[in-house]
């Protein structure tokens, strides 16, 4: 069975800086097939299928893919042989004056044996993913392969120059995102941060102005728990140790130096959430 996702087997698969990222999902199961495409979907990468390791060399020798999520056991030809065959073709484009190209293969298989990772790279794959698959999982992966490969450069192309994709405070946000269920109820809680933020950032500035060592404990108390929901831990962490030094009636320097550095980290809170926005609503078309 050839299908694809958002794409018809018929359409041209080239990439493009607008377009975006696309996948290969290989495994003979159709649940599993399902499963990862539902995901990768959710993440804004589009996706095609193949039940088999034949299958998915019809498809890499005829369209383009960003990555390519393969099992490993299979009973017409298995992950480790499909592999091996593609990077055999990418050898050969490249010996006859091609494009020097390598498209990230990615293990995905129940196997936990030892070994098997290292059995997977040595046949060429790029990385190993178990299963059950997870989103926090397949996000790891289309970060690493898709993202900072450059194949999906478009889903930075919105972003603030020099801004990069934070991975903790991205974890967080993506792990609230599912328990919420909601994505749109993630970037509602960024826009309120980013809505308060500048209150909260003049309300300590000016106690920080005056030596106000209560209201700079208040500003720090305010912003700490808020910081710490969406993943902002640094920024939580200096709040913390701002609010104990206030409570705890320490000098007003030393206080004033922590402050300064909370304003500091605000600033750089403001461009991870901006950021992660950012890339979302890029991947997301």
């Amino acid at each position: 069975m050839i299908e694809s996702n958002g794409v018809g087997a018929d359409q041209s698969a080239d990439s493009s800086p607008t377009s975006r990222p696309r996948a290969l999902v290989v495994d003979d199961n159709d649940v599993n097939r399902k499963v990862i495409m539902a995901m990768l979907g959710k993440l804004g990468i589009d996706s095609v299928e193949a039940c088999g390791g034949h299958e998915a060399l019809v498809w890499y020798k005829n369209e383009r893919f960003d990555a390519i999520f393969m099992d490993w056991h299979m009973p017409d030809m298995d992950g480790l042989a499909a592999t091996g065959e593609i990077r055999r073709m990418e050898a050969e484009a490249r010996a006859e004056g091609g494009p020097d190209e390598h498209i990230p293969i990615v293990a995905v298989t129940a196997s936990a044996l030892v070994g098997d990772r290292e059995q997977c790279l040595e046949a060429g794959m790029d990385d190993y993913l178990s299963k059950p698959t997870t989103l926090e999982g397949l996000q790891e992966m289309i970060d690493k392969w898709i993202i900072q490969s450059g194949a999906a450069e478009a889903a930075r192309q919105d972003q603030t120059p020099g801004a990069q994709v934070d991975e903790t405070v991205a974890a967080t946000l993506r792990k609230l995102g599912e328990e919420l269920g909601d994505e749109s109820i993630v970037h509602m809680l960024i826009d309120t941060f980013m809505d308060e933020l500048p209150k909260w950032r003049d309300n300590l500035d000016q106690a920080r102005q005056v030596g106000d060592a209560d209201n700079m404990t208040l500003a720090a108390h305010t912003t700490k728990s808020a910081a710490r929901s969406l993943g902002l831990e640094a920024l939580a962490d200096l709040c913390q140790q701002l609010e104990t030094a206030g409570r705890n009636q320490e000098a007003t320097e030393p206080l004033q130096a922590l402050a300064g550095d909370v304003l500091n980290t605000m600033d750089d809170a403001a461009e991870k959430l901006t950021a992660f926005k950012n890339s979302q609503v890029a991947m997301a078309g």
